[in-house]
C-alpha cells in the first residue's frame, strides 16, 4: 500500500511539474526581473534555513518539492474557492471580507496541508517529525502561494535585502521605518513551526496551545495588512498591539533560534544513547566507484542521516515506554540503510530502541572501511 501511494505521489508530482512549466508565461507575468527576484528571495531564505536545520529536519527532498507545489496550486485554489463569493461583493461587504475573512481563510488553507502531514506522521507512531520540518514546509507552501498571488496581481511583494534590519535575513518581507509586512512565507513558516513543535512536545498539554496562539497572531497580522485605509479605532489598535508588523517577524526569528537549540539538545542527548546506529559523515558518500554507485551511496547516506533523527525524536517521546512494533520497523529500515552504506551494526536493534543497553557502551564494531574497527556512536 505504501509503495502504491508513493508511486501515485510521484506521478502527481511529475504532472504538476509539467503543468507549472506549461504555465511559466503566467508566473512570469509580473516581468522577468520581478518574477526571478521573487524566486531568488524565497530560495535564499529557504537555503539558510536548510543550512541551519540540516542536522535537524527529517523530511525528504521530494517532500519539500511537493509542498512548494501545494502552495502554488491546492492552497491557492482552496482559498480562492472559499473567498471568491465574498470578495465579489461590493462596498462595505467587500471591504469587510478582505479584512476579516480572507486572512483567516488564506492562512488556514496554507497551514492545513502542513498540519495534516505532520499529524499523519505523528499518528503513525513511528518517525517523529520535528518543529524545523514544520517551518521548512510552511515556508515552501507560503513561498508557492506568494509566487502565484504575485503572478495574479502582476506585482512583486518583496523588498529585497535592504530597507529594514530584518531584510538581510528575510528579503521577502517589506519593511521601512517602523512599518513591516511579513508576507505569506513568514506567516506560514511561523505557524508551521508552532504546529511541528506541538506535535514534537505533544506529551505536554501546554504545547497544544502554542499553534493556536501563533495562528491567531499571523491571522491578525495578515488582517492588519489587509485593513482598509482610514483612522478606525480597531485598525489603530491592531497596528499598535502588533508593533506595526514587527512583532510577528521578531518572534519568528526568535523561534527559529529557540527551535534550533531545543532540537539540537534532544538529538545530542538521544544520539549518545544510540550505540548501534552510529552517526556518519556525508563524506561516506564520496567513495571510489561509478557515477551511478556514487549517486546511490549519496542517497543512502542522506536517508540514513535523515531517518536517525525522527527515530531519536520518537525515542525521546517514548522515554522508556517503547512500543515494540513501530520500534522494530524503524530499526529494520535503519539497519538496512546502515548495511547499504557499509556499516555493519550488530543485529540487536531491539535492545537499542528499548534502551536496555548499558549507558556506558558507546561503540560498536563494524566500520565501513574496516569491519573490525570501532566507530563512535
Amino acid at each position: 500500500m505504501t509503495r502504491i501511494l508513493s508511486r501515485i505521489s510521484l506521478i502527481s508530482l511529475c504532472l504538476t511539474v509539467l503543468l507549472f512549466l506549461w504555465e511559466l508565461p503566467f508566473f512570469f507575468s509580473p516581468g522577468i526581473i520581478n518574477a526571478s527576484s521573487n524566486l531568488i528571495y524565497h530560495a535564499y531564505v529557504f537555503a539558510w534555513m536548510l543550512a541551519l536545520f540540516w542536522t535537524r529536519f527529517t523530511v525528504s527532498a521530494r517532500t519539500t518539492i511537493n509542498f512548494w507545489f501545494v502552495g502554488i496550486y491546492p492552497s491557492m485554489l482552496l482559498s480562492v474557492l472559499i473567498t471568491l463569493p465574498f470578495i465579489s461583493l461590493s462596498g462595505v461587504a467587500r471591504t469587510a471580507a478582505g479584512f476579516l475573512l480572507v486572512p483567516f481563510v488564506e492562512e488556514a488553507a496554507k497551514l492545513l496541508p502542513v498540519g495534516l502531514f505532520l499529524w499523519y506522521l505523528s499518528r503513525q507512531n513511528r518517525w517523529q517529525p520535528s518543529a524545523s520540518d514544520g517551518s521548512l514546509l510552511g515556508w515552501l507552501v507560503g513561498a508557492g502561494f506568494t509566487i502565484h498571488e504575485d503572478a495574479i496581481k502582476r506585482i512583486l511583494f518583496a523588498q529585497g535585502w535592504s530597507g529594514s534590519r530584518y531584510n538581510p535575513l528575510l528579503p521577502t518581507i517589506v519593511g521601512s521605518g517602523g512599518h513591516f509586512l511579513a508576507g505569506h512565507a513568514v506567516w506560514t513558516a511561523f505557524a508551521g513551526m508552532a504546529t511541528g513543535f506541538a506535535f514534537l512536545y505533544r506529551k505536554h498539554r501546554w504545547a497544544r496551545i502554542i499553534p493556536v496562539i501563533v495562528f491567531a497572531l499571523v491571522v491578525l497580522d495578515h488582517a492588519r495588512v489587509n485593513a482598509p485605509e482610514g483612522d478606525l479605532f480597531f485598525v489603530r489598535w491592531l497596528r499598535w498591539i502588533l508593533g506595526d508588523g514587527e512583532l510577528t517577524i521578531a518572534l519568528f526569528l526568535a523561534s527559529i533560534v529557540a527551535v534550533f537549540l531545543i532540537e539540537g539538545y534532544l538529538l545530542a542527548k538521544w544520539g549518545r544513547r544510540d550505540w548501534l546506529f552510529s552517526a556518519v559523515s556525508i563524506k561516506e558518500a564520496f567513495k571510489p566507484g561509478s557515477f551511478i554507485s556514487r549517486v546511490r551511496q549519496f542517497r543512502n547516506v542522506v536517508d540514513y542521516q535523515r531517518l536517525r533523527r525522527p527515530a531519536h525524536y520518537r525515542l525521546w517521546q517514548w522515554d522508556g515506554n517503547v512500543e515494540f512494533e513501530p520500534a522494530s520497523e524503524m530499526s529494520a529500515i535503519l539497519f538496512a540503510l546502515a548495511q547499504k552504506i557499509g556499516l555493519h551494526p550488530e543485529n540487536k536493534f531491539e535492545e537499542v530502541l528499548t534502551m536496555s543497553i548499558p549507558a556506558d557502551r558507546k561503540t560498536y564494531s563494524g566500520a565501513s572501511a574496516d569491519p573490525g574497527s570501532s566507530v563512535e556512536a
